[in-house]
């Protein structure tokens, strides 16, 4: 039989007889040498035949040998970049199947088919959010990343944004993994204000407070950087440098505190806002108990835990640190610090007017995980 198809695709290559002949023995062949044989000649002899295509893209679903798959979807990758049918049909196969080795295989054809296909990138988020295969996610979020185009970018941000999260990071941190990778090659290909709209889901309305910046590759974060924003995209930023591993953000908005003597309660609470465990002896009342409460979660922590009081600048009601409290935060171990433009030695402060802010931020990290 592959004997027979190898002279019915020498003989007249193009031949409409001919080809019809090969998807004949194509379509009711069970022999996997076979049907690779025939896809492979029609891929050469008559590139976007629509019935060769709707013939391997049959293949495709159904093939039990793993090899012939790959294959076919390389062929079919090749033979007519762009057909809808094929791409129609590729997304319904990705849709419904549950085999995982066949998403796979759809995910790499659609990338050689139609990069930036709509329909092709709401799937390929699909399986990333829903997938339970860890190389599969790995394998299309790299997809994504080729295929997606810069119009396309925001809308992938919105789509994944809810995973960066601490919930996601502790019982899914593939997904977290994932996304993140995703939303950080959208990040450096899109202006900071298109960025930011994506990121809060206001994909029509710019942000007043950020001003618009151009030149694609730039790295947005660095641009503008709005201090309601510094945990999110502190956090991503420890997962791309791997920091994430030893380090542990606990990030207090100095905004929400009333009491700015003794914020010993409301730092408390916005510690286990970050899911750090409760004080044992119940909840601290004033800041020597807090500093007790600190010094046993730095002893049992599995990472090198990092206290960070910000601002928010949108709150309505911020106002700046006492003195009364931040002399006794000197008093505190571990590792502190501010981001405020009035410094206090001996605590480690940061201007939030820095233009670096974020990468001045991340240095410093860098230089306690080393020295940890």
């Amino acid at each position: 039989m592959t004997q027979i198809a190898e002279i019915l695709g020498k003989s007249d290559p193009g031949n409409p007889e001919a080809i019809a002949a090969l998807i004949e023995i194509m379509s009711t062949t069970n022999d996997e040498d076979t049907r690779w044989k025939i896809a492979e000649i029609l891929g050469k002899s008559d590139p976007g035949n629509p019935e060769a295509i709707a013939a391997l893209i049959g293949i495709l679903s159904a093939a039990n040998d793993a090899s012939t798959r790959w294959r076919v979807a390389e062929i079919l990758g090749k033979i007519d970049p762009g057909n809808p049918e094929a791409i129609a049909a590729l997304v319904r196969i990705m849709s419904t199947t549950n085999d995982e080795d066949t998403r796979l295989i759809v995910a790499e054809s659609l990338d050689k088919l139609d990069p930036g296909n709509p329909e092709a990138i709401a799937d390929l988020i699909k399986i990333i959010s829903t997938t339970n295969g860890e190389d599969t996610r790995g394998i299309v979020a790299d997809i994504l990343n080729k295929i997606v185009e810069n119009d396309q970018m925001p809308s992938v941000v919105s789509a994944l944004q809810h995973f960066l999260c601490d919930k996601t990071r502790e019982t899914n941190f593939d997904l977290y993994e994932n996304s993140f990778k995703i939303i950080w090659n959208c990040a450096q290909n899109l202006p900071y204000p298109t960025f930011y709209q994506a990121w809060h889901h206001q994909l029509t309305t710019p942000h007043p407070e950020v001003p618009e910046t151009t030149g694609v590759g730039s790295t947005p974060f660095t641009q503008s950087l709005n201090l309601a924003d510094l945990p999110n995209i502190l956090e991503a930023r420890l997962v791309e440098t791997q920091l994430i591993d030893s380090l542990q953000l606990i990030c207090i908005d100095t905004s929400k505190f009333i009491d700015t003597h003794n914020p010993a309660l409301e730092i408390y609470e916005q510690f286990l806002d970050q899911n750090c465990p409760q004080r044992p002896n119940g909840e601290p009342e004033t800041l020597p108990q807090l500093k007790s409460y600190w010094n046993q979660l730095r002893r049992h922590s599995d990472k090198h835990p990092i206290l960070i009081f910000y601002q928010d600048p949108t709150s309505p009601a911020a106002q700046g640190l006492s003195p009364t409290f931040l002399d006794a935060l000197t008093r505190f171990d571990g590792t502190i610090c501010l981001v405020t433009d009035s410094p206090h030695p001996p605590l480690q402060t940061f201007s939030p007017h820095d233009s670096d802010l974020l990468q001045s931020v991340v240095n410093w990290l860098k230089r306690v995980d080393l020295e940890s």
